[in-house]
C-alpha cells in the first residue's frame, strides 16, 4: 500500500512481512529534504512523531514498535526542540505470531491509521490521519 500525504511531503509505503515465527507491518517512510515529522501527542498525552493505530480487525494488537531514534531539533518558530525524524526511515511494527490466523480469511485485509504532523522551519501542517490497507497473503 502507497500514500501520499501532508500535501505531497511525505511518501509511506507499508508491507507486512509474516513467517512462521514473526509478523512485522513494515512502514517506509520518505521526507522530502526542508521537512520533518513533529512529534504529536496521543490519547494519554504521551508525545511521539507517529501515532499508529489498527482499526480492523479490532482484537488485533501491536505488541512493539521499533523505529529510528527521532532527532532533537529547535525550530524557528519554536521556543522549545522538539523531536524530528526527516530523511528516510523505516517503522517495523510487531503484531505477534499467533495474530495473523484473527484476520477474516474471505477479505485478508488489515486496516491501519497513521497519525503523523509535517512540519517545515517555517509552519507546521495540521496533524493528518492516514489510512493503510494492507493485504495479508496465504501461507
Amino acid at each position: 500500500n502507497q500514500k501520499w500525504c501532508a500535501d505531497g511531503h511525505i511518501y509511506i509505503e507499508a508491507s507486512i512481512k509474516n513467517t512462521t515465527e514473526i509478523n512485522k507491518i513494515i512502514v517506509n517512510i520518505e521526507i522530502k529534504d526542508g521537512w520533518h515529522l513533529n512529534e504529536i501527542s496521543n490519547e494519554n498525552d504521551k508525545t511521539m512523531p507517529i501515532g499508529i493505530e489498527i482499526e480492523s480487525p479490532t482484537d488485533l494488537r501491536i505488541d512493539n514498535v521499533n523505529s529510528p531514534e527521532p532527532v532533537s531539533e529547535k525550530l524557528g518558530f519554536q521556543e522549545l526542540p522538539v523531536n524530528t525524524y526527516s530523511g528516510s526511515i523505516q517503522l517495523e511494527i510487531d503484531i505477534g505470531a499467533d495474530q495473523l490466523k484473527r484476520v477474516n480469511p474471505l477479505d485478508r485485509v488489515i486496516k491501519l491509521r497513521l497519525k503523523l504532523q509535517a512540519c517545515n522551519d517555517e509552519k507546521c501542517l495540521a496533524v493528518e490521519s492516514v489510512p493503510l490497507c494492507l493485504f495479508v497473503g496465504l501461507k
